[in-house]
């Protein structure tokens, strides 16, 4: 069984058809009409609701979106359908607020990345504290633009939650990590995030994550997979479904940006991962940062307690390398040792 959320992107004939708009409130009548009037818009009105002819959906929202501010644009409904066949309840899905038409025409990058699959993969290493070697690599997806150009990943992340499309983002970066680094020839480790709010069912969600994984051929006791915006966790036990999901087959396990939110000690606790990555906010000039280091020593001794591993993410500096080998910690990760970079260091 597939999920036809996670496999299809929203689709809709935007170009000569016939809008559904909702208006809520009586005292924006008067200008939504003039400005219909002035535009030359056929319409017609019945009740709180217009029907109203365009022949451009696009266009129609330029307009629409400097007539009310945000608030009055998360009110009013739109709803594009071919008024031939009539108001189709299969096409209901379509309806969105203004302000949602206004953020799914600005977020065209998501759109075009995921319609394309324009995801490209940047390799960072992740540093073996005890023997100094490469441990593994962290896959970075980016996007990649009409022109060619990239995509800041928090950019497209944020589109795509604009458009509810995050579970389509996350499924296709993993995908093209699993790819990139089989295609690169990858031997150490490989680390890959994930969203968790993302999956539903791991049975269903990550389905295609573990053929990819199968089809190249990958060892799963090399593979992580890293819980990304670990600090806005709420629902404990739907993650934990998902990490055991991962534990049960062999792959390790990892939360993300562990001390920057209010939830870390408690997600540590509870959720038992295979590696905590304790954020660069803490590490970032540490040797000369009191609270920061009181920061790190706590979640350094609650790992140790709970046999977990220690990777700092964000290391840029000789002092803060220097500082770091003071506590036996596993893994570190940053600048100091190598930039996300399309090939490999070392394998």
């Amino acid at each position: 069984m597939k999920c036809k959320r996670c496999e299809t992107l929203p689709s809709f004939k935007d170009k000569n058809v016939t809008l559904y708009v909702y208006i809520p409130t009586h005292h924006h009548e008067p200008l939504f009409e003039a400005n219909l009037i002035d535009k030359n818009y056929t319409y017609e009105k019945h009740a709180k609701y217009y029907l109203v002819d365009v022949e451009s959906l696009h266009a129609f929202i330029r307009i629409m979106r400097n007539l009310f501010n945000v608030l009055e644009r998360s009110d009013i409904k739109i709803l594009p359908f071919n008024k031939q066949k009539g108001l189709d309840p299969a096409v209901l899905h379509n309806m969105r607020t203004l302000e949602e038409w206004v953020d799914y025409y600005k977020s065209r990058q998501v759109r075009y990345v995921l319609r394309e699959n324009a995801l490209k993969v940047h390799f960072q290493p992740i540093m073996d504290k005890r023997t100094n070697e490469i441990f593994g690599y962290e896959g970075l997806v980016r996007g990649i633009d009409k022109d060619g150009s990239d995509i800041p990943p928090g950019l497209l992340f944020e589109q795509a939650k604009n458009l509810d499309l995050l579970f389509n983002l996350d499924k296709a970066s993993r995908e093209t990590v699993i790819r990139s680094a089989a295609e690169i020839g990858l031997k150490k480790h490989l680390f890959i995030n994930f969203i968790p709010t993302a999956i539903y069912n791991p049975e269903l969600c990550l389905k295609t994550t573990l053929e990819a994984i199968k089809f190249y051929d990958l060892a799963a006791s090399k593979i992580t997979f890293e819980v990304v915006e670990s600090e806005r966790i709420k629902d404990f036990d739907h993650l934990n479904t998902i990490l055991e999901y991962y534990k049960a087959r062999g792959f390790n396990t990892a939360l993300d940006d562990v001390g920057s939110g209010y939830a870390n000690m408690e997600a540590i606790s509870r959720l038992r991962p295979s590696i905590i990555k304790i954020d660069q906010m803490i590490i970032r000039n540490i040797h000369k940062d009191q609270e920061k280091q009181k920061a790190f020593k706590a979640y350094y001794e609650l790992a140790k307690k709970n046999d977990i591993r220690i990777l700092a993410e964000g290391v840029e500096t000789k002092d803060e390398e220097t500082y770091l080998s003071n506590y036996d910690i596993d893994y570190a990760q940053g600048y100091y040792y190598g930039k996300p970079q399309p090939t490999l260091l070392d394998n």
